[in-house]
Formats: C-alpha cells, sequence, structure tokens
C-alpha cells in the first residue's frame, strides 16, 4: 500500500507529460493546416485572378475584331458607293470621305447623343456589352514609308538620299514654325538614317512606336515626325497619292519650286483635288516657273518619277485601321492594314478569308 501511495506522483506527471505532448502535436496539426489552406486559399486565387485575366483579354481581342469587322465594311461601303458615282460622272460632287474618315465608338457616349435619343440611351443602358471598342481608318497613301529604305530594288533609286532630304526639309519647316526646338534635332538626321537601316537589317519596322527605341529620340521629336511617316508592309508598291501627299515631298522632287508655289499646291489639292494624275502634271506646268522656262522640264520629271518606282493616283487606295477593345483592366489594340480594289485573297493573318469583304485585301496585321 505504502508503494502504490509513494508512486503515485510519478504516475501522475507521466500523464502531465503524455497529454502536454498530445496537445503540442495536434496545435502543430492545426498550424500546419492552417497553413495548408492559407496556400491553397492564396493559389486559388491567383489561378482565379489568371482565369479571369485571360477571359477578359480574350473578350478584348473579340470586341476589337468587332471594331475592326466594322471597319473592313466602311471600307467597302466607301468603295461601293465611289464606284457608283464615277459611273454617274457625279463623284465631284458628292464628297464621301467621311464615311471612314469619321472615328468610330460603341457605346457612344451619352453625351454625345441627341436628348430626344431616349430609345437609344435604355438600349446602351441595358446592354449585355460590359466593354466598349473604337476604330480609326487613316489613309496610307501620303506618308513615306520608312519601310521602303530595306527595299532592295529600291536603292538603285537614291531612296536613302531622298530620305534624308525629306527629313532636312520637314525639320527646316519646323525649326521654321517653333525656333524653340533645341538645336541637337537638326544634327538628328544621320544618327537617324542609322538607327532606322539598323532596325532594317533585322526586320521590317511594324509600329512608328518602335522610333521610340532609336537613340536620342524622345517624345517630341517623335510627334513631330510621326504625321509624315508610316511603316505600313512592303506589299504595296511604291503608289503616292498626290491629294494627299504632303507638298514637301513635292520639294525633294522639284527643288526648284518656290515657298509661293509650294503654298499654292497645297491650297489647290485642298479646294479642287485632282480628278487624274494628268491634272496633277498639267498643274505643275502652269503655276511652277521651272516647267514654264524649260521646255522639256516637265518630261524629265515624269521620267524621273518613272525611274523611282513611283505610282501617281488620286484616289485613296491604302488605309491602316487601328481597332480597340477594352473591358476593365484588359486591352486590345489591333492594326490592320488594308488595300482596295485587289480581288488576290489576303495573306494568311489572324482573320478568316471570308470575313474579309470581296474587293479588300489585308496585307498585314499587328496585335497588342
Amino acid at each position: 500500500m505504502k508503494f502504490l501511495w509513494s508512486s503515485f506522483p510519478l504516475i501522475f506527471k507521466t500523464k502531465n507529460r503524455q497529454s502536454g505532448m498530445a496537445i503540442f502535436m495536434v496545435l502543430s496539426a492545426l498550424s500546419t493546416i492552417s497553413f495548408l489552406l492559407a496556400d491553397l486559399s492564396y493559389t486559388t486565387q491567383v489561378h482565379q485572378s489568371i482565369a479571369v485575366g485571360s477571359f477578359r483579354q480574350l473578350q478584348a481581342h473579340y470586341l476589337a475584331m468587332s471594331a475592326l469587322k466594322i471597319s473592313l465594311i466602311r471600307l467597302k461601303a466607301f468603295q461601293g458607293i465611289k464606284k457608283n458615282l464615277e459611273k454617274l460622272q457625279a463623284s465631284q460632287f458628292f464628297p464621301i470621305d467621311g464615311i471612314w474618315k469619321t472615328p468610330f465608338s460603341y457605346p457612344p457616349p451619352l453625351s454625345m447623343l441627341p436628348k430626344g435619343a431616349t430609345e437609344v440611351q435604355t438600349l446602351i443602358q441595358s446592354s449585355f456589352l460590359k466593354g466598349n471598342y473604337t476604330s480609326e481608318i487613316h489613309s496610307e497613301d501620303g506618308k513615306f514609308n520608312l519601310n521602303l529604305l530595306s527595299d532592295a530594288s529600291l536603292m538603285e533609286t537614291d531612296i536613302e538620299k531622298e530620305f534624308e532630304q525629306y527629313l532636312e526639309y520637314i525639320l527646316e519647316q519646323e525649326f521654321a514654325k517653333n525656333p524653340n526646338l533645341p538645336p541637337s534635332y537638326q544634327q538628328f538626321i544621320p544618327d537617324l538614317k542609322e538607327g532606322i537601316l539598323g532596325q532594317l537589317s533585322h526586320q521590317p519596322f511594324y509600329s512608328m512606336s518602335q522610333l521610340h527605341l532609336l537613340k536620342d529620340m524622345d517624345e517630341d521629336l517623335y510627334l513631330l515626325l510621326e504625321p509624315y511617316f508610316t511603316v505600313r508592309p512592303l506589299e504595296f508598291k511604291r503608289q503616292i497619292n498626290v491629294n494627299s501627299f504632303h507638298p514637301l515631298l513635292l520639294k525633294v522632287w522639284i527643288p526648284e519650286m518656290s515657298e509661293e508655289e509650294i503654298k499654292t499646291y497645297e491650297t489647290h489639292i485642298q479646294t479642287n483635288p485632282f480628278s487624274q494624275k494628268e491634272d496633277f502634271f498639267n498643274f505643275l506646268e502652269k503655276n511652277v516657273a521651272h516647267f514654264q522656262t524649260q521646255s522639256d522640264a516637265l518630261h524629265q520629271f515624269k521620267e524621273q518619277i518613272s525611274e523611282k518606282k513611283i505610282e501617281l493616283t488620286t484616289e485613296e487606295k491604302h488605309f491602316k485601321i487601328i481597332a480597340t477593345g477594352q473591358i476593365h483592366q484588359a486591352n486590345v489594340t489591333m492594326t490592320v492594314w488594308v488595300s482596295l480594289n485587289s480581288v488576290s485573297p489576303s495573306p494568311p493573318v489572324q482573320l478568316e478569308t471570308n470575313q474579309v469583304p470581296v474587293g479588300l485585301r489585308i496585307t498585314g496585321m499587328n496585335i497588342k
């Protein structure tokens, strides 16, 4: 009996140790489970966020595709109406460029709708479309294509010299408008040419924004140059619209033209566009002193244009579509180059052939 009482504290102490160990094990297990649950919850949230982001990016892609298809329909409508007006010999009486020049946005801002358009407002507000899409169409016929500098067939036409001269005239004009421009811009021409040729030695430009990667190119200089140049695919012929190209390019071809003659030309194409290229040559013959004083000057100019492999036109045939789709933070922009009056099939781009209206040809597409 005495032995039992003497051993009781030892037994009680052993049980306490076992209970403490059990509690420690339970707490450890609960901590491990809590950690695993927290990790699982975090991983689930990350995957859900990625899935939602991918889904919204897909939605934005199809919104941009919708804007692109609407733009193609607008170009097709422009093409069809123009042909019908030409058959009626009435194209000069009905300016229809607004069909493609006007930017498009859906849904339209409610502030832009007339006050009485309550049905349209109700339709927009009740629509299941949660995002928006916009499109802009720009003519490409009047700008200098930087990708031409990589065309081996044009090397013999002094295309690089033409580019340098054009750039020099551009900067000269911009400095006349704003004398406070940095003087370093005038020394930028050799570096710009070298940078562009360096890029083209690897691959053609697909966006004007790539000029930001060139040495010493800042935002102000980019905005200064952007209206004069484009980067369209080389599948285009070197076609230049005499009604839309910048008169400074004409001065590159005819250095003898005075500033007054350049302004006269600019005023003429704004008020009375040429209907055919022969009208362009007739205008030069009547209004430019260089062609009036030298009888063979116009003939030499025509040969010069032919040697440069330039096809003059009076119609808008090449366009760039910028279609954007946006939903929440997801944003997709499609830049598409389109040619009119072409019956050949479009090259393999990310758009089904049966989705391109007959008479239009997509020659390039960039999605970002």
